[in-house]
């Protein structure tokens, strides 16, 4: 019975301070502490808090670092929720991390092949707390996704996510400006 109470009590606080984090970045207008930060570094530092045989990273050749001004702290909670994501729901199968970029953005490339999402319930999923159906049954609570989002339109970037539908995978794109 302890055991269970403290498990929930965690849960509960991982709650609160994900919808702490999203209300703070709700109310930002702008994003504080910039610093020109190299992404290739700050997806490795992400990526290391993973099971690395879950992962298949491929970086382009960007001749140059990737550097970008941003806040270090809010792209790694924006990046980690992103990562996450794509572990919880691929049914053990690999995730591939993309990191390219074109003329314009850094682009980041999150794909699995797990439950994948219907088209009424992606229309859904920035709204905060929102669980898409096939979702309900694993852990989470509808906030990571909606909060990277907001961290990524901070930083005048753009989050996209595309599925086929239940069981075909998701794409998470996320495209950065230089």
């Amino acid at each position: 019975t302890l055991r269970n109470i403290v498990a929930e009590a965690e849960r509960l606080q991982k709650l609160t301070n994900q919808l702490l984090r999203l209300s703070k970045t709700e109310a930002m207008d702008t994003v504080p502490d910039l610093v020109h930060l190299p992404l290739d570094r700050l997806l490795l530092e992400v990526v290391e808090r993973f099971p690395a045989q879950r992962l298949k990273l491929n970086f382009d050749d960007f001749g140059n670092e990737p550097i970008v001004l941003a806040n270090e702290e809010l792209l790694q909670t924006a990046f980690a929720n992103i990562v996450d994501n794509a572990l919880k729901y691929s049914q053990n199968e690999m995730v591939v991390i993309d990191f390219t970029q074109n003329k314009n953005n850094y682009v980041l490339r999150v794909s699995d092949q797990g439950i994948g999402i219907n088209e009424a319930d992606l229309k859904q999923i920035y709204v905060p707390l929102f669980r898409a159906r096939n979702a309900r049954k694993l852990h989470g609570h509808g906030v990571g996704l909606p909060l990277a989002r907001r961290i990524i339109m901070l930083h005048k970037g753009q989050l996209l996510v595309e599925s086929q539908g239940e069981g075909k995978g998701t794409v998470v794109t996320v495209s950065i400006p230089k």
